[in-house]
């Protein structure tokens, strides 16, 4: 998939960031061990638009970590349920688990969830994140960071999304056992498919433009470079999350509600 290879990008790009500017040696970095994050300038729009994109990435591995917890444990469930092998990873436990779907569909069942869902973004968290973004007031001539910044802070404001979701088994078919076990979990599986369908788009834009900007890593200082360096690592770890939790939940599409 390309989030993917975009996750192996992030990951493999951390070394370069610092490349054309000044290395800290380790005796500076054990002395200072702080998040370089809080040490950068927000009053400097530059600055804020590097935090700005720390904390986006911070926030999608954190609920992007979170989410593909729910999807292992929903699989695992579901494996428990059935008596299946219970793998300790997310793609090994819901394979099991999609396995033992598509057996089912192959012998003539029809699984799907219909999904009838409400989600709302954190308005606040992004309102929060936009505080220390250049004034609107700002030209795009004046303050060319006005966008960027805005634009990494609705990434926060995603990343934060909560869904309310009316879930509907739609079976026809499969055996007692399997209708019984996507039954009592369909609720959470609905709710995780409704929270990816929700970042899983931001989280695969933010990378270009994140990398893009770090291309100016030979012009700003030694914080930012830093700050830039844990907030391509999160980024990489939120698309590994997003990606084995897409993954999982591709054992049963959702079907819109009428």
């Amino acid at each position: 998939m390309a989030f993917r290879s975009l996750a192996r990008t992030l990951l493999l790009a951390l070394p370069l960031v610092l490349l054309g500017a000044c290395s800290s040696s380790s005796a500076e970095k054990t002395a200072d061990a702080t998040d370089p994050c809080t040490r950068l300038d927000l009053s400097m729009p530059t600055q804020a638009t590097v935090k700005a994109y720390a904390d986006a990435a911070s926030a999608l591995r954190t609920d992007l970590g979170a989410i593909e917890d729910r999807v292992f444990h929903v699989c695992d469930a579901m494996n428990a349920a059935l008596a299946l092998a219970r793998p300790r990873n997310t793609y090994d436990a819901c394979a099991t688990f999609r396995a033992r779907v598509e057996t089912a569909r192959t012998a003539g069942a029809q699984i799907a969830l219909q999904l009838d869902a409400s989600c709302t973004v954190d308005s606040s968290a992004g309102d929060q994140c936009a505080s220390m973004c250049p004034a609107e007031t700002c030209t795009a001539t004046d303050c060319s960071e006005i966008a960027p910044c805005h634009d990494a802070c609705n990434a926060v404001a995603v990343a934060g999304v909560a869904c309310t979701v009316d879930t509907t088994p739609v079976l026809s078919a499969a055996d007692d056992d399997l209708t019984n076990a996507i039954t009592a979990n369909a609720s959470e599986w609905g709710t995780l498919e409704s929270l990816i369908a929700q970042i899983q788009a931001t989280a695969q834009e933010i990378g270009p433009p994140l990398l893009d900007y770090a291309k100016t890593a030979d012009v700003i200082g030694k914080d930012e470079q830093d700050c830039y360096e844990n907030a391509l690592g999160n980024l990489g770890v939120a698309l590994i999350s997003l990606d084995a939790a897409t993954d999982g939940l591709a054992s049963l599409p959702p079907v819109a509600a009428h």
